[in-house]
C-alpha cells in the first residue's frame, strides 16, 4: 500500500487557511492524505492547494520550511520507487522536502500514538 500526505507543522487552524476538511491532526501537524488508488497526481494536487492558498499561509507564517511531502510505502520483499521528474521538479520548483518511509508488509508499525489523531 502506497500513501502520499501533504504535512504542514502549524498552531494555526490550517482548514479554515485552505479551506479543506480532509485532513488528520496530530500535535502541531496538520496531515492531508491520498492513497495509491487514487487517480489525483499527489504532487500536483498538493502543488496546486499551497499554490491556490500561499497568499493566506504566508499571512499566518507558514513558508515552504513548514511543509513537507510523505510518501508511506508498505513493500512485499522488495521496495522499489519511482518519483516522476515532473513531480520532482513540481516538488523542487516550491521547495518543498520529500520524504519516504518504506515498511516491510506485515510488519508491525506504529507511525503515530492513535491518542494524538484528531479527526
Amino acid at each position: 500500500m502506497q500513501y502520499y500526505q501533504l504535512e504542514i507543522e502549524s498552531k494555526h487552524n490550517i482548514n479554515e487557511i485552505l479551506n479543506c476538511t480532509f485532513f488528520k491532526q496530530i500535535g502541531k501537524f496538520w496531515i492531508y492524505e491520498i492513497t495509491e488508488n487514487v487517480t489525483t497526481d499527489y504532487a500536483d494536487f498538493f502543488i496546486q492547494l499551497i499554490k491556490k492558498n500561499k497568499e493566506k499561509l504566508e499571512m499566518n507564517g507558514i513558508t515552504s520550511d513548514d511543509i513537507t511531502v510523505w510518501l508511506l510505502y508498505e513493500y512485499d520483499q522488495q521496495c522499489s520507487l519511482c518519483i516522476s521528474t515532473k513531480n520532482m521538479k513540481l516538488l523542487s520548483d516550491e521547495n518543498i522536502e520529500l520524504c519516504i518511509d518504506c515498511w516491510q508488509k506485515d510488519s508491525v508499525i506504529n507511525f503515530f500514538n492513535q491518542e494524538d489523531i484528531k479527526k
